[in-house]
């Protein structure tokens, strides 16, 4: 099916669910009269919480990184930095597979695809390595905005 939106045409099936805002499911026939589905509109995107952990020194390895309490994606699919897992602050292969997996869940493939290197080089390595951090939506949003 296709629709436009602002004026590009785009074929509904294709959409990203974490690219779009507020999508949950494409029910056929829940169309207003501009063929946009009602959830596109609302723009009422969930709340996204990014928590690292620290491990201690002596236990230095991959870093768990949770995304509202679930394991996050390392999407070693889109490239792969880091087979051995996420690390952060500094400019290695694990704060970059952290980088990738957290923007490519918060706004979709092309853009983790494109600015994870430079999403590593604002954030991620500037996080304290023996720290335990917290990132939300609003956070990153912010950060694409000063870009």
């Amino acid at each position: 099916m296709k629709s436009k939106l602002f004026g590009k045409e785009i074929r509904l099936v294709d959409l990203d669910p974490h690219t779009v805002e507020g999508i949950k499911r494409v029910k056929i026939g829940s169309f207003n009269e501009l063929g946009i589905p009602p959830e596109l509109l609302e723009k009422e995107k969930q709340m996204n919480m990014y928590e690292g952990f620290a491990q201690l020194e002596s236990e230095r390895g991959p870093c768990e990184v949770t995304v509202n309490g679930q394991p996050l994606p390392p999407r070693n699919d889109l490239f792969n930095h880091s087979p051995d897992g996420f690390q952060w602050g500094y400019h290695g292969s694990g704060p970059a597979q952290l980088a990738l997996a957290i923007l490519a869940f918060e706004f979709g493939n092309r853009t983790a695809i494109t600015d994870h290197q430079k999403f590593k080089r604002d954030v991620i390595a500037t996080l304290q390595i023996d720290e335990s951090w917290t990132l939300t939506s609003t956070d990153l949003l912010r950060w694409r905005q000063s870009e």
